[in-house]
This record gives C-alpha cells, structure tokens and sequence, in this order.
C-alpha cells in the first residue's frame, strides 16, 4: 500500500475524531468498519504480521463492536490500527533500503 492510500485512510480518521463522546451510531460504524477491514488488508499487503481481535477483514464483527462502545472509543482503534501501520512501513522501508544498499554493493 502506497503512502497516499495511508494517508487517505489517516484523512477519514479524521472526520471521526470530530464527531465527539456521543453512543457510536449505525452509520458512523459502517464507515469505521470499512476503514478497519482497509487497514488489515494493507497490514496484510505490508506483511504487518499483525494479529488479535484489532487485525481482521470480518466487517460485521468490526460494526458490531463498533455499536458497543462510544465514537471516541472506536476513534482510538483506528488511531492505533494507524500508528501502528505508519511503524511496520517504516521499519519494512527501512530493512528494504539497507537490502537495496547492500545488493548495490560489488561483490569482490
């Protein structure tokens, strides 16, 4: 997953984050289940090896918990899932980089 498709996924974050404590309604978890299930499959295409209750594609299991607890709440989940993602890209560039660098390097 390119960084642009992260940063959409962070931009939609955003629009929960200003909808306040209110009890979580069905429309606000429909959109955050989408955007649960996008951020487990980019974890899956980055090779995230993520894992838990947080990290699946089952987007009624994500609703319904959803419906359980408040905005902020499932706002926070997504924070996470997000933080989270930013750190396992940065590592995986990273490692990639210093492959890259080394596989440039001549062999004597």
């Amino acid at each position: 997953m390119n960084k642009y498709i992260l940063t959409s996924l962070l931009l939609s974050f955003s629009s929960f984050i200003s909808m306040g404590l209110s009890a979580a309604s069905e429309s606000f978890c429909d959109n955050y289940a989408k955007l649960a299930v996008a951020q487990y499959k980019a974890s899956q295409d980055a090779n995230c090896n993520f894992s838990g209750v947080r990290w699946n594609d089952d987007i009624e299991e994500q609703k319904q918990w959803c419906l359980t607890v408040t905005e902020e709440l499932a706002s926070e989940e997504t924070l996470l899932r997000a933080e989270a993602l930013i750190q396992c890209k940065s590592k995986t560039a990273k490692i990639k980089s210093r492959l890259d660098l080394l596989s440039s390097r001549p062999c004597d």
